[in-house]
């Protein structure tokens, strides 16, 4: 299966013209392991473990995530149905504030990060449809 795809397909732009999600990257859960990412998003193995393990003090504390610093927002990942978690950048030296979300399906793990102007429902909703049709293909 080409992975790939599903990088381009959650990259691109909208039917109205609009980029919700700059970056993604599609993860392997058992071996944690890097199947396919948008060039520049560069997560890390052990920041990626940060988030999938005690996740209590990560609204406190936060977490980096492709070497960004960020704020953990709403936890479901581990909800049946839901299975999607929601952070957000600190502001960079723009000003700007990015919304992140991570979603697990039994073989993989997707993270996007939205654009700029990207809301973070956006972001969490074009996610979802991406992990909820790999649920479907058993993936």
């Amino acid at each position: 299966m080409s992975w790939d795809g599903y990088i381009t397909n959650l990259t691109s732009k909208d039917a109205d013209g609009s980029q919700v999600i700059e970056h993604a990257a599609i993860w392997g859960r058992e071996p944690l392991s890097v199947w396919a990412t948008s060039e520049g998003f560069n997560i890390k193995e052990e920041e990626l473990r940060q988030l999938l393990g005690d996740r209590q003090e990560l609204f406190v504390k936060g977490v980096r995530v492709a070497g960004e610093k960020c704020v953990l927002i709403k936890d479901e990942l581990d909800l049946e149905g839901s299975d999607i978690m929601n952070l957000r950048t600190q502001k960079n030296s723009e000003g700007n504030l990015f919304f992140l979300s991570i979603g697990k399906t039994t073989k993989t793990f997707v993270i996007v990060k939205g654009s700029a102007t990207a809301q973070g429902g956006q972001v969490a909703d074009k996610l979802f449809k991406t992990v909820q049709y790999l649920k479907t293909v058993k993936f």
